[in-house]
């Protein structure tokens, strides 16, 4: 299904926190205990949803970028917007408009590859854990037992 070009994307704070470092993002979902990496054209996109830019906008600006020809880019971007709205990584943004956008310097490998996303999980356990309510005596966490019914 196409994606409307006017449409605006946010990552859905606060189940999600999104960071970028050294032209890696990083994502972590909150609800899903999984987290997500991303560089190059993915980690470019994760900064132009953070600006709320419309879906045309990015396909411009990776267009221009040398990523692909504008047909291209924008079923490109389509697809890497598909998945992270999949994941739950990102909502519609149904907020006003921001202000007038100034497109961000490109930087090394922004359009290099297609953008993919990798997920991870082997931390999925531990960030599940609700630190207040999961806690004993004590005071340390304690992951439940979902192996039997009720235990502990």
């Amino acid at each position: 299904m196409p994606i409307d070009p006017v449409t605006r994307y946010r990552i859905r704070t606060p189940q999600v926190a999104c960071q970028t470092l050294q032209g890696e993002s990083v994502l972590l979902n909150f609800e899903s205990g999984c987290y997500y990496s991303t560089e190059g054209m993915g980690s470019a996109i994760i900064r132009l949803l953070q600006q709320r830019v419309t879906v045309a906008e990015i396909v411009g600006h990776m267009a221009r970028a040398g990523a692909a020809g504008t047909g291209e880019a924008g079923a490109t971007v389509g697809a890497f917007l598909a998945e992270l709205e999949h994941e739950e990584l990102i909502a519609l943004d149904t907020g006003p408009a921001p202000p007038a956008w100034d497109p961000p310097p490109l930087r090394a490998g922004d359009a290099v590859g297609p953008p993919t996303l990798q997920k991870f999980s082997d931390l999925q356990d531990l960030l599940l854990l609700d630190p207040i309510h999961d806690s004993s005596e004590a005071g340390w966490p304690w992951a439940p037992d979902t192996r039997s019914p009720g235990g502990r």
